[in-house]
């Protein structure tokens, strides 16, 4: 694609929704002994950590909520970690992440993988949050991955 109209070409690798929290592994954190602590930055919007809810394995992701997703300061640097307990070696985990944005908007994230490497996908976002600040169902929410 010629973007510039001076001969050179252009591909475009991805797109994303900047509009709200973008996050990303950077490959840190850390795990020993029955801990492990995952490194993340959020490239997008402030956010703050709502709710952590594991979905395999047997850690426990004992954070205290909400906690701070702030945009990272630099594309290397980890803006926030989450930390858990009930970690062995090579196990795998797997948890839904959900932030809440300066908007009220609701971004949710699955992270799955083993000791410190992961993947991150994001499920869905939502615009509204229900009567007492609960999280609506999938079927309510845009889906969308990364």
């Amino acid at each position: 694609m010629e973007l510039l109209r001076d001969g050179r070409k252009f591909e475009i690798k991805f797109v994303e929704r900047l509009s709200g929290p973008v996050l990303h592994d950077v490959g840190t954190g850390a795990y020993g002994g029955n801990n492990i602590r995952l490194s993340l930055c959020n490239y997008g919007w402030p956010a703050q950590v709502i709710a952590i809810e594991n979905l395999e394995g047997s850690v426990n992701w004992s954070e205290d909520l909400p906690k701070p997703a702030p945009t990272a300061q630099s594309l290397r640097s980890p803006s926030f970690t989450i930390s858990g307990v009930g970690y062995k070696k090579d196990q795998k985990y797997k948890f839904k992440l959900v932030l809440l944005d300066s908007l009220n908007r609701t971004h949710a994230y699955i992270i799955e993988g083993h000791n410190l490497t992961k993947s991150i996908q994001k499920l869905w976002y939502s615009s509204v949050l229900t009567q007492n600040n609960a999280l609506p169902p999938d079927s309510e929410a845009g889906r969308c991955s990364v």
